[in-house]
């Protein structure tokens, strides 16, 4: 036989006769071209189709499919593209850049996405697909593709950190949406996208405004029915929303989770595991955040997604070292750098690896080792922009203050966490301004700057239990035992001594202190 089976639902050719097959049909133009369209309106409509199922209980099976086919894929849709076959085009958009977000494959959307935009500028006026007359038989997916391709265009340069030109992509895209205001309701997912972007793009600087456009954007997609949208549009609110309210973020993360579950989204239920494990964790709910975040390693393992496997060992090593298991959260070290070496990383998720692999040799008093994991991540989140860019670079540098105050060089931390709570202030997380107050007071207690230690714990306190994170705690209560301690007041201090165990105290009590 000329075929051979190389998977349960797929034939391979070989390549010698393949060759000769592509030589023989270029030999009859018309009969190519007719071949050539057949092959990719149909993996064109399997993208489509894909794209369902990329929300439902069998994306890990279409995953692993799409990856076996892409350069079937990638066939299919230079033919399109060549042959202005826009509606095809447009069906397959979304699947295929999911396709390309999930396997990080994000410059090959950019161009993918770039392309389409010049050739639609390429189109006269009487053509052009985004035209405000809807006649001559033109279909509304064709009103569509631009705006859907700008919207995936910032989204991919966002993941990249290129957020003024991702910014300038979102423009774009909603004037071309506004210029179009007859097919409002047919562009409603395209806006929801382009506002879904927005809020990590760091261009409004106010965090009620910064949850008003997330907000938007998850009841735009609810409005024309696209849960898992919808889902992943919670996820992102329950994020921006933790530092208002940690009940209101609680209950939209399980809003969230319960849409996931209804669809079987399994990629969803992990996303949103991963982040109510850390709201278990900043409440020193330990227990309960382990029982989350290892349910959420589960999926990824079914799934066999090893980036956020890594992710997750990373996550289990912080909150361990929380939990007070330093030297177990240290044996997770190596399998963490071995996993996300092996896959190559070289972009912000690799520094925000390194950023969480440091903290078991932090807390055990390896400074060099914390020290040189800190500085990959800080080194590279220099030049980042994009909004967890910021986030992390603060991070990596509360690690370097943390770890200069572990050397008693008390000058040099407190600037270290200066600098991190700038950061911190703009991007607003009130969990780690408290825990980088907490950490600056002890740095000027060190200096001897008793009015500056103070003010820096006390505000923390109050912060911390304002926001309801009580993981900052861990922190403070230990400096204002130090204080009474100095002040000579040994009773005051002692009872602040039940706080220095973890997770003992009773933080309905001391909030209402």
């Amino acid at each position: 036989s000329i075929l051979h089976r190389a998977a349960k639902d797929r034939f391979e050719i070989h390549e010698t006769l393949r060759q000769y097959a592509v030589e023989k049909l270029a030999m009859d133009p018309k009969f190519e071209a007719e071949i050539r369209g057949v092959h990719s309106d149909y993996y064109l409509n399997a993208l489509g189709f894909w794209e369902q199922e990329l929300h439902g209980p069998r994306q890990g099976i279409v995953f692993k499919k799409m990856v076996v086919q892409i350069e079937n894929i990638r066939t299919a849709w230079s033919w399109a593209l060549d042959h202005d076959k826009f509606n095809q085009l447009f069906i397959a958009l979304n699947g295929l850049c999911m396709f390309l977000t999930d396997n990080l494959q994000w410059s090959e959307g950019v161009e993918i996405c770039n392309t389409i935009v010049e050739k639609l500028k390429g189109i006269t006026v009487s053509e052009h697909p985004m035209m405000d007359v809807h006649g001559d038989g033109m279909e509304i997916e064709h009103l569509k593709l631009a705006p859907r391709s700008l919207g995936w265009e910032s989204r991919f340069n966002a993941f990249f950190g290129n957020v003024d030109c991702a910014y300038d992509l979102y423009l774009e895209c909603m004037a071309m949406l506004d210029g179009s205001e007859k097919f409002f309701q047919e562009t409603l997912f395209e806006r929801a996208s382009a506002l879904a972007v927005l809020p990590f793009l760091n261009k409004i600087k106010k965090r009620e405004e910064i949850i008003q456009v997330a907000q938007q954007a998850a009841d735009l997609y609810e409005s024309i029915g696209e849960p898992g949208w919808q889902g992943a549009a919670l996820n992102s609110l329950g994020g921006f929303t933790k530092a208002v309210s940690r009940a209101e973020s609680i209950k939209i993360y399980r809003d969230s989770l319960a849409i996931h579950r209804k669809l079987g989204d399994l990629s969803g239920i992990k996303n949103t595991l991963k982040e109510l494990s850390w709201m278990s964790a900043y409440w020193l709910e330990f227990k309960r955040a382990e029982e989350l975040i290892q349910e959420a390693l589960n999926i990824a393992v079914e799934l066999d997604d090893r980036h956020t496997i890594v992710e997750i060992y990373a996550t289990m090593g912080v909150q361990m070292v929380w939990a007070g298991k330093f030297h177990e959260a240290r044996t997770l070290l190596p399998e963490i750098l071995r996993t996300y070496t092996d896959l190559e990383y070289s972009h912000s998720f690799a520094a925000n690896i390194q950023c969480r692999a440091c903290y078991p040799d932090l807390y055990l008093g390896e400074y060099q080792a914390a020290r040189e994991l800190a500085q990959v991540a800080l080194d590279f989140y220099e030049t980042a922009e994009q909004y967890w860019g910021e986030y992390f670079r603060a991070v990596a540098m509360q690690i370097m203050g943390s770890i200069t105050l572990g050397e008693k060089s008390f000058k040099e931390a407190a600037q270290w966490f200066q600098e991190s709570l700038h950061i911190f202030q703009i991007t607003d997380p009130p969990d780690k301004i408290s825990q980088v107050l907490a950490c600056s007071g002890f740095a000027h207690r060190g200096l001897e700057e008793t009015s500056k230690t103070k003010g820096d714990l006390y505000k923390a306190l109050k912060m911390s239990l304002e926001a309801e994170v009580l993981f900052p705690l861990t922190h403070i209560f230990p400096g204002i035992a130090l204080i009474f301690l100095d002040q000579g007041d040994t009773e005051q201090a002692l009872e602040f001594s039940p706080m220095l165990a973890r997770g003992t105290f009773r933080p309905c009590a001391w909030s209402a202190r």
